[in-house]
């Protein structure tokens, strides 16, 4: 008996360990060829993955290459985390803070009601979202009260540390990211680089993988600091003395293209955008605003009527103060007849009739080639975004009549901007080559400077531009400055009023006055256009726009450092 439970308990142990084994080698199958695909994946998972950089959005600086304008920035989103909201007592033990307590801080910061945190705080919901956006400066207030519990997630954001200077040119960037007008948005890719997140495989005893990114650039802009808050100091004068709605000033380097200054009003706090009334003071009026722009036109009808050999220096127009053209009369703006005068006279006196003679003995394709090559009814490339193009009716076009020709000439019936009126007439001062105008004079990354190479295309020869310039002296007088020789011409626009469906007229009494002038004449440093929107005080360009320029380039020259004539021209005397 002993020997037959002996035996039993013999075979159920062998058969126990036969299905234990059995048992392991199904599993150990299951696990080779059932799980295969799991464990598979959860390996590549334990050893692989994705690192990810995103490269910090670039700084603009002033042409100093030291004043900051524009720099990357954070604000931050607040929380809570509930299971966290607990103090340590000096004990060593714990005490919980009430929900409440911390919430009525929060909103002593924020200015919120409480009823809108309390909302937030969801039962069973270990996390509380308790604010999008807040500033550094409310983190810190919230920080300084001590409750525990709140986190800070930072979000990017953009500092402007100048405030509103230069806000046009500038733009503004979004809450995601996206620059939106101005160089913040002309220079989006540059500015941000290029983010990147790879697959990367970790294995023991091997070098971490990291992501590698395109670094983003630097901006150093052509503009001084000094001389944009000149500039805008200004423009705020000569609205606030010539009773005017708004207003542009732009200057720049007519030898290079450089903007030395570029100021509209009214302006915005770049970091503020999304606080402002009326979204159309985002646009930048220098680049994304239409005029028509009046007399300073007739530089480049006269420059063009010379240049083409329609007129000659000496050739005489005999003006009876009216002139029919298409069926329609043309007068001057003053209402004079100025009798037999020549082309030097014409922009002198500034003689609309004169003019459209002049622009109608070119023929209309001579004159509006020159047009094309003086850029209008195209965008001039500055380096802003959403510039627009000017608006120019030629023969053919629906709106397009023989009056247009005389009208056009002297600087009616067609629009622009200012940016690219200056562009146009400081070929004049740049015998003949109109630059095309920029303000990046420096793309800095780590390893790479990008330099702005300067471009221009031909307009007019250097002899007839030098005969305009010359002329211009005379047309320019109203802007005098002692000590340096101004060139330029001033214009007073009617303001075209569209009332759709092609119908429009002009505003009987307010109007657009301007001066676009060079310094000094004969090697100009520095050209500028000054416009001043509906005038109330004055009723011309030359008693407003004019003056304004005269006292601006008198703070100008000190700053740029352009000698007067007498100084220049004797340290150049041989």
């Amino acid at each position: 008996m002993g020997n037959r439970d002996q035996t039993s308990r013999l075979v159920i142990v062998v058969a126990a360990l036969l299905f234990g084994t059995a048992l392991i080698i199904w599993r150990l199958a299951w696990i080779q060829f059932g799980l295969y695909e799991d464990y598979s994946q959860k390996a590549d998972d334990y050893i692989s993955g994705w690192v990810s950089e995103v490269p910090t959005r670039g700084y603009i600086y002033d042409s100093s290459g030291n004043v900051v304008l524009a720099a990357p920035g954070s604000d931050y989103e607040l929380g809570l985390d509930i299971p966290l909201t607990f103090e340590r007592l000096d004990d060593g033990s714990t005490e919980w803070v009430e929900i409440d307590k911390i919430l009525y801080g929060v909103l002593e910061v924020l200015g919120v009601p409480y009823a809108t945190l309390k909302e937030r705080i969801v039962e069973g919901q270990p996390y509380a979202h308790l604010s999008n956006r807040i500033t550094p400066q409310e983190a810190e207030e919230i920080k300084a009260l001590g409750f525990p519990g709140l986190a800070y997630q930072p979000i990017p954001t953009r500092l402007y540390p100048q405030k509103n200077l230069l806000c046009h040119a500038l733009g503004y960037v979004d809450s995601d990211g996206t620059g939106g007008m101005g160089l913040e948005g002309n220079y989006q890719r540059e500015l941000t680089g290029n983010a990147v997140a790879e697959a990367v495989v970790n294995l023991p005893n091997e070098p971490l993988s990291f992501a590698s990114a395109t670094p983003s650039y630097d901006l150093v802009l052509t503009i001084d600091r000094n001389v944009q808050a000149t500039v805008e100091r200004h423009l705020q004068q000569a609205i606030a003395t010539y009773g005017a709605e708004s207003g542009t000033i732009i200057a720049m380097n007519p030898k290079t293209g450089a903007i030395l200054a570029m100021a509209s009003t009214p302006c915005f706090d770049p970091k503020e955008y999304g606080s402002v009334d009326d979204v159309s003071i985002l646009a930048n009026p220098a680049t994304s605003r239409l005029y028509e722009p009046g007399s300073v036109m007739k530089l480049i009808t006269v420059a063009a009527a010379i240049d083409s050999g329609a007129v000659g220096a000496e050739s005489i127009y005999a003006d009876s103060g009216l002139r029919i053209t298409g069926g329609i009369p043309i007068r001057n703006a003053d209402s004079a007849a100025y009798g037999p005068i020549n082309m030097a006279q014409t922009l002198e006196y500034s003689v609309n009739t004169a003019t459209a003679w002049a622009a109608e003995t070119m023929g209309a394709d001579t004159f509006y080639a020159y047009m094309d090559r003086f850029g209008f009814g195209r965008a001039t490339e500055v380096d802003l975004a959403h510039e627009v193009r000017g608006i120019v009716a030629r023969p053919g076009m629906d709106n397009w009549s023989p009056a247009s020709l005389a009208t056009n000439a002297f600087g009616q019936g067609f629009a622009t901007t200012p940016l690219q009126m200056l562009t146009s007439i400081a070929a004049i001062a740049n015998e003949g080559k109109m630059m095309r105008p920029y303000l990046v004079q420096e793309m800095r990354s780590e390893d790479q400077v990008i330099v702005t190479q300067p471009q221009h295309q031909l307009t007019i020869s250097a002899e007839t531009a030098r005969l305009i310039n010359s002329w211009a002296i005379k047309s320019g007088h109203y802007a005098e400055l002692e000590g340096y020789t101004i060139a330029g011409k001033t214009g007073t626009a009617q303001i075209a009023i569209n009332q759709g469906d092609g119908v429009g007229f002009y505003h009987p009494d307010d109007v657009i006055a301007s001066f676009v002038g060079w310094l000094p004449a004969d090697d100009p440093q520095l050209a500028m256009i000054v416009k001043l929107d509906k005038i109330t005080t004055v009723e011309w360009g030359s008693e407003s726009a004019a003056p304004a320029f005269a006292e601006l380039a008198k703070d100008l020259v000190i700053l740029l450092d352009i000698p007067p004539d007498s100084v220049r021209l004797a340290n150049t005397s041989p």
